[in-house]
């Protein structure tokens, strides 16, 4: 055993570890422990940061994840949404261009045959074009968002637009100029012509009954027997409806033809016959003129639209065509 000296007495090492040393012990067990409890503390701590980061940067992903699927799925809708966009205008157009081209047939028919007859009465048969009214609703916006993305150019989508106006503006320009434009005028020159035939007829008529019964020989009148010829071939096979062709040709044609002779020159009756009969022919030439002006415009038309028609149809193509 180990004997220490310390101030003149001697004193065991067990006697100082117990006095001396034990309290250390105790002490630096003590912050040992503690240094150990706040690593294991701090330890704790940053394991949860690190967890609560961790479920932060897992809850970030799955937001994020959740958006992009969001967006992902908007597309989606936005590309059905735009593709049954782009099915609704094609279908409209395909159909616009159909009944457009069966309408232009008819006017074109109808011009034709009027042409051939400028005084007679012609019909001309119409169609519904309620599909051009509803592709003229269409967002235009969303016309050319369609358009780009069946990769269109601009002059596509500038061209498209402008066919469907023109259309729109030619199939209401045209009915009008045939019922309200020209109609109108027409119909006014006819009723001229019908008040000159009326006069003409109520002259013939007088003048015959004059002549019967003033004039014995009556029959034996010239003027008697073309006058009443010209009347008794008018009625002979008229149908009594109004007709500036009819009244033309078997009223003031005659007239022109049998009264302007020398023979009846200086005859006050044929010349008041001959009066009307000049008015009468006048008032045809201008029914003739507005007619086949109105017929030239409408072949002018006609020939626009079909124009407007081929290229909507290369559209068409282009659309359908496009990846």
């Amino acid at each position: 055993m180990d004997i220490f000296f310390q101030t003149g007495e001697f004193y065991n090492s067990q006697n100082y570890w117990s006095i001396f040393m034990g309290p250390i012990a105790t002490v630096l067990g003590v912050l040992i422990s503690g240094l150990i409890a706040y690593w294991l503390f701090n330890k704790g701590i940053v394991k949860e940061r690190m967890l609560y980061q961790e479920k932060r940067e897992n809850e970030r992903k799955y937001e994020q994840k959740k958006i992009e699927n969001e967006k992902k799925d908007l597309q989606i809708k936005e590309l059905e949404n735009l593709q049954k966009f782009g099915k609704l205008l094609t279908t409209l157009i395909i159909n616009v261009i159909d009944i457009s081209s069966k309408q232009t047939g008819f006017y074109k028919k109808f011009a034709e045959e009027f042409l051939k007859d400028l005084l007679g009465q012609h019909f001309i048969e119409e169609i519904c074009l309620e599909n051009l009214n509803r592709l003229l609703t269409l967002d235009i916006d969303r016309i050319l968002q369609y358009f780009e993305y069946k990769n269109l150019n601009n002059d596509d989508f500038i061209s498209t637009l402008g066919q469907i106006d023109y259309l729109n503006e030619v199939f209401k320009r045209i009915p009008n100029d045939i019922h309200e434009n020209n109609g109108k005028v027409v119909i006014e020159l006819t009723n001229n012509l019908i008040a000159i035939r009326t006069k003409i007829l109520k002259v013939c008529v007088g003048y015959l009954k004059n002549e019967r019964k003033n004039n014995e020989q009556f029959q034996n009148n010239p003027l008697w027997t073309t006058i009443n010829s010209i009347v008794v071939d008018y009625h002979k096979d008229n149908d009594g409806k109004p007709s500036a062709d009819w009244d033309y040709k078997n009223l003031i044609i005659p007239i022109k033809e049998k009264l302007l002779v020398d023979q009846f020159r200086f005859d006050e009756t044929c010349n008041e016959l001959l009066d009307f009969a000049k008015t009468g022919g006048d008032i045809v030439f201008s029914i003739r003129q507005f007619n086949e002006e109105l017929c030239r415009g409408l072949l002018r038309s006609i020939e626009q639209t079909e124009i407007a028609l081929k290229k909507l149809k290369e559209v068409i193509d282009k659309l359908n065509y496009a990846p």
